[in-house]
């Protein structure tokens, strides 16, 4: 009887203290007196309460702050919106809005463009950008500012002939074919004589010219 009875005060104990420890069941965890409680349900310590700074997921703990929020220093990797929030710096201006006061993308300025030389050979857009200097004036945007096919005269230049050419022969008025990037001239050679002989000659870089 004495055993049965020590074991029914055991059981009795062990029960308690289950009950003492177990939440019930379904329910979130209650947050202390140091936690504020997300709308969520989540906790974070109380100190993150208007702070400048979303800690809970939904934002909750920067509603309803009666004070402002205290200045907030960002790191140097980082800019700072209008509104106190911290970005990171190459989202500054990128097209994209990331401050909840959207004053990331405000005042952007266009950027200036690098300083490039092109070779002699490149044309240089107004960018910055080096294109062959075939491609100016070619009917074809190839600058990012198009600047490339501005300020064109009706009629191009006649190339100059191939430096293998033979004495006496000549270009005609004919403008360049381009086709995409490449370029297939057609040039009208002339026979510089009275019977003003023509023929047509067409190719890609290096023409040997005959009659």
């Amino acid at each position: 009887a004495i055993m049965i009875g020590l074991m029914n005060t055991f059981a009795l104990l062990l029960l308690l203290m289950c009950i003492g420890n177990t939440s019930v069941a379904g329910q979130e965890r209650s947050c202390s007196s140091s936690e504020h409680t997300c709308s969520n349900g989540k906790c974070m310590s109380l100190n993150a309460r208007c702070d400048g700074r979303s800690d809970c997921f939904d934002g909750s703990d920067e509603r309803g702050c009666l004070t402002a929020a205290p200045p907030v220093t960002c790191d140097t990797s980082e800019w700072q919106c209008n509104d106190g929030q911290c970005i990171a710096s190459g989202y500054r201006c990128d097209e994209y809005v990331d401050c909840g006061d959207q004053s990331d993308e405000r005042d952007c300025q266009t950027p200036t463009p690098p300083s490039v030389t092109c070779d002699t050979s490149e044309w240089q857009c107004n960018d910055g950008q080096c294109i062959a200097s075939g491609y100016r004036c070619d009917e074809y945007v190839d600058c990012g500012d198009q600047s490339d096919e501005r300020d064109c005269q009706t009629t191009t230049p006649p190339p100059s002939p191939p430096p293998d050419c033979t004495s006496g022969y000549g270009t005609s008025m004919s403008r360049p074919l381009v086709t995409g990037k490449e370029f297939l001239p057609e040039f009208v050679w002339i026979l510089d004589n009275e019977d003003k002989f023509k023929f047509n000659i067409s190719y890609v870089s290096k023409v040997s010219c005959v009659p």
